[in-house]
């Protein structure tokens, strides 16, 4: 679960994304900017897809001893951006 926490700092207004952590039971900050996310159009559907650095980070948050599949999904993301950056 996310939540996107409007916060004013200097007078400047910015969102500031937190995530729910199980195990503390608390809202944490995310590094992760969902306003970096774009729209694509599949079959005529209009998806919202993060941006793969943010969910890289994202990912990286979620690793503890129960969700070591995190760690798989960081090394995909990190073989897709090596790769973009080479095409």
């Amino acid at each position: 679960m996310a939540q996107n926490v409007l916060k004013i700092r200097n007078g400047i207004f910015f969102l500031c994304t937190k995530i729910f952590d199980d195990h503390t039971q608390k809202w944490v900050k995310s590094p992760t900017h969902f306003s970096n996310s774009r729209i694509i159009r599949f079959h005529d559907i209009p998806l919202l897809i993060i941006d793969p650095t943010d969910l890289k980070e994202y990912k990286k948050l979620l690793i503890d001893k129960d969700n070591l599949h995190q760690e798989h999904d960081v090394k995909a993301i990190e073989l897709f951006l090596a790769a973009e950056r080479n095409s």
